[in-house]
């Protein structure tokens, strides 16, 4: 999901709501049970309660802070609808998810993209979360209370061993509904925030509400991602790629891979690589690095433009990593690439 899901799921805001009150972490055995129940609750919620309300959502970046404001419909995890206010550059972008196609439409560039459902994503990221919560590796704890939107809010705070990221949830106790989320990178820092204005839960919504956008006739449709991407199911191979794909020999504990698609770029392909621990994602991008007739191989470079990105020249491939890990963990992935 690399379009609106990028708006949507990533596109996250800091606002001027009156602050948490927080108080000392719970750590009985009973409180960090109810903050067990809580998140499961909350993931049970996803997949079930059909709302609709107004969110804002901001990504913090060292250069840039970006918001963005949205109207949402939902029906659990299988339709979704997202209607753009804010700000200027894609006021009145729509995108629909019907579970099986997603639908994007940009009417600033006259543009209709479309593609393959990204539900099925956020279902099994749900899914892993659930799955390291109960097996311990994932501790939550209750550390406040909010109202949000009007809502009552029981605040957890989620973390995992060698996570270098945390997310801090708030949960409606009656409904399970996400209220608000944070996500926190490597070093205790903002990375994005999201939070509902105005919720309600909705018994029923109209089946056109998950309907295609609607467009005039003269509105291009394309593909959701380059012409020529493809998603890969399971390992990458040469014959898919059509050079010698590296994957990492090493990973933070609790990694594990998720997904993979080739892209189309400048007449080659790059390979991106995603793997997940239910808190924080990492995205591994490579491509061969171009030949020099009679020139020798380029030398071996690694530097880091922003916190959470690292690209790197090595062993003759070229890389980017995204994600919100140490530079010197995410040095050492790239160093393992084989």
């Amino acid at each position: 999901m690399k379009t609106v899901l990028a708006f949507a799921l990533s596109l996250l805001l800091l606002s001027l709501m009156p602050a948490a009150h927080a108080q000392t972490p719970l750590t009985s055995t009973e409180d960090l049970v109810q903050a067990q129940t809580l998140v499961q609750r909350m993931l049970e919620a996803q997949k079930t309660l059909v709302l609709s309300g107004d969110e804002v959502t901001t990504l913090y970046r060292p250069e840039q802070t970006f918001s963005a404001s949205q109207t949402i419909f939902r029906k659990g995890d299988q339709d979704l609808r997202l209607e753009y206010r804010s700000p200027d550059a894609i006021a009145g972008e729509v995108y629909v998810d019907n579970g099986k196609i997603a639908w994007h439409y940009i009417p600033s560039q006259h543009r209709l993209e479309v593609g393959l459902s990204g539900l099925g994503h956020m279902r099994s990221e749900s899914n892993g979360i659930l799955k390291r919560l109960n097996n311990h590796q994932i501790t939550a704890e209750i550390i406040g209370h909010d109202v949000i939107a009007g809502q009552s809010a029981q605040i957890v705070q989620g973390s995992a061993e060698q996570s270098w990221g945390q997310r801090r949830y708030w949960i409606d106790p009656v409904t399970g509904a996400q209220l608000k989320i944070q996500t926190f990178g490597a070093f205790g820092q903002m990375v994005s925030q999201t939070y509902f204005t105005r919720i309600s839960y909705d018994t029923k919504l109209s089946t056109s509400v998950f309907a295609p956008p609607k467009v005039d006739p003269d509105v291009a449709t394309v593909p959701m991602f380059p012409p020529g991407s493809q998603a890969i199911a399971g390992t990458p191979t040469n014959v898919e790629c059509g050079f010698t794909p590296m994957q990492p020999a090493y990973l933070p504990q609790g990694f594990t891979y998720q997904s993979a698609m080739l892209m189309p770029a400048n007449h080659q392909k790059i390979l991106e690589l995603t793997y997940e621990n239910a808190l924080v994602v990492l995205s591994i991008f490579e491509q061969p690095s171009p030949v020099r007739v009679g020139k020798p191989p380029a030398p071996d470079e690694f530097k880091s433009p922003r916190q959470g990105v690292m690209t790197a020249r090595f062993n003759g491939y070229k890389y980017v990593v995204i994600g919100t890990l140490p530079e010197d963990v995410m040095r050492q992935i790239i160093q393992s690439m084989h």
